[in-house]
């Protein structure tokens, strides 16, 4: 059965575009076999990707699909007060180096004295490959108003035009009291 949450991040602010992004880590433990197999063969059928690109992921293998959560690589203030944007993005990628979809969750929280609220956002936006659809069903902030937040995402992308039978996955990151946080983010 298909591993339904997921998708690709449209592009965001351009704030979030200009942030070097670091690798944080692979999630999940692996991709199904049976998701990465109807991805891999997708990408092969679809005509409006170039035909090298094509022929790349016909050498691949249905075990070559893997998630990667990335960050911004700057560094958090520490605030009792104040506001600040925090910018995460999930890339589902086949074989490494290939960006099937994409996801980012951004959003501006606001401090004080040890509350958190949201003062703008939460924007998910979603990207993909053409021949691939992608989207989120829920996009937002866990816990607002209190002293740690988790804002995240349920998004899902899948091969057009069978987007019924999309593949779903989630991102979620923390963010405490002081503004540190979010530079450890998980998802599946």
């Amino acid at each position: 059965m298909w591993r339904m949450v997921g998708l690709l991040a449209t592009v965001l602010a351009v704030v979030a575009t200009l942030l070097p992004r670091v690798p944080v880590q692979a999630a999940p433990p692996g991709v199904s076999r049976s998701e990465c197999a109807h991805t891999r063969q997708a990408l092969i059928d679809d005509d409006k990707l170039d035909q090298a690109t094509r022929d790349r992921v016909r050498q691949g293998s249905d075990a070559d699909c893997s998630e990667t959560i990335l960050r911004p690589g700057r560094p958090f203030v520490a605030q009792k007060t104040g506001c600040q944007g925090y910018y995460q993005e999930e890339d589902f990628k086949f074989g490494g180096w290939l960006t099937v979809a994409q996801v980012n969750v951004n959003v501006g929280l606001c401090f004080n004295n040890g509350h958190i609220t949201v003062d703008w956002g939460p924007d998910c936006p979603t990207s993909s490959l053409p021949g691939i659809v992608s989207g989120h069903d829920w996009c937002g902030v866990w816990h607002a108003g209190q002293d740690k937040v988790q804002p995240g995402s349920n998004w899902w992308y899948a091969p057009a035009p069978v987007w019924f039978s999309h593949m779903n996955h989630w991102m979620r990151y923390q963010i405490n009291s002081d503004g540190s946080g979010g530079d450890d983010p998980w998802g599946g």
